[in-house]
């Protein structure tokens, strides 16, 4: 497959993973973007299979200096299986929920909601998850603080159909929930906007 990426045309076969993560770990951004974009490609023409050589050296583009790039890592990471890790692929979101970048926050948020759906998280790790989703929601970025609502919108769809752990999940995030609903500001739970008579 052929990816065309600034003035630079790279050549990269799907089927060729080993190809794709020499081009992944190059000092040189106009091939690694053309990687990026060949496995994103890939992914959503359903062609690539989880290979951990390509999902390491994703991973290891989750530290690069470019907030695009590591939201795109992200999002190709997930996309080739590392969910797949449950437990493991959430700390190493954790790791990531702070990132400077609006994109990479709205990413991680994704994955998670991914993970849920998966059944990818275990009952100890809801709290966690609770707490992160709520804070996102009063994030600056509104694309962010929208990706929050979305996990909470799909975690109270599941505790209704009956999944015993998105019960949980929603029951730990009720309290602040509602403050966040009664604020005059939806990201302010500082303040209620009921009346005291309330």
């Amino acid at each position: 497959m052929l990816v065309r990426s600034g003035a630079a045309l790279v050549a990269c076969r799907v089927a060729d993973a080993a190809g794709l993560v020499a081009a992944l770990a190059s000092a040189d951004e106009a091939l690694v973007d053309g990687a990026l974009r060949a496995v994103e490609f890939a992914a959503e023409e359903r062609r690539v299979a989880a290979a951990p050589p390509l999902v390491d050296a994703l991973r290891r583009l989750f530290a690069h200096g470019d907030g695009g790039c590591r939201r795109r890592a992200l999002r190709c990471a997930a996309r080739c299986g590392w969910l797949d890790g449950g437990s493991a692929a959430l700390r190493e979101l954790s790791g990531l929920a702070a990132d400077p970048h609006a994109g990479v926050r709205a990413e991680v948020l994704a994955c998670v909601a991914e993970l849920r759906r998966r059944g990818g998280l275990e009952a100890a790790e809801l709290g966690g998850v609770a707490q992160f989703a709520l804070g996102a929601l009063r994030d600056d970025d509104e694309k962010v603080a929208t990706a929050a609502c979305e996990v909470l919108r799909d975690v109270a769809r599941a505790a209704l159909e009956g999944d015993g752990l998105a019960r949980q999940l929603l029951a730990a995030s009720l309290p602040q929930l509602c403050l966040l609903y009664t604020s005059p500001s939806p990201r302010d739970a500082t303040l209620s906007r009921m009346p005291s008579s309330a």
